[in-house]
């Protein structure tokens, strides 16, 4: 897998570090369970907690929603 594609901390700071613990920008995937049809958010670790600005929450919601319709049909 390549670095591009690579899921989890990045260790940049895009937004500026949030918290003490802010391991940095996090790539994910969402992606559809083909059997189940859930949706599924792979972090690619562990993940405590997470922070966006109020356009990366938009973004994440339109992926979401999107993967649902998806999925429902």
């Amino acid at each position: 897998m390549s670095e591009e594609t690579k899921l989890g901390a990045t260790g940049e700071h895009s937004e500026g570090k949030i918290r003490e613990d802010d391991e940095g920008d996090l790539k994910l995937a969402v992606g559809i369970d083909p059997d189940s049809k859930n949706i599924i958010i792979d972090f690619g670790k562990s993940v405590a907690w997470l922070g966006m600005t109020p356009d990366d929450a938009i973004g994440l919601a339109e992926v979401l929603t999107k993967k649902a319709a998806e999925a429902k049909e």
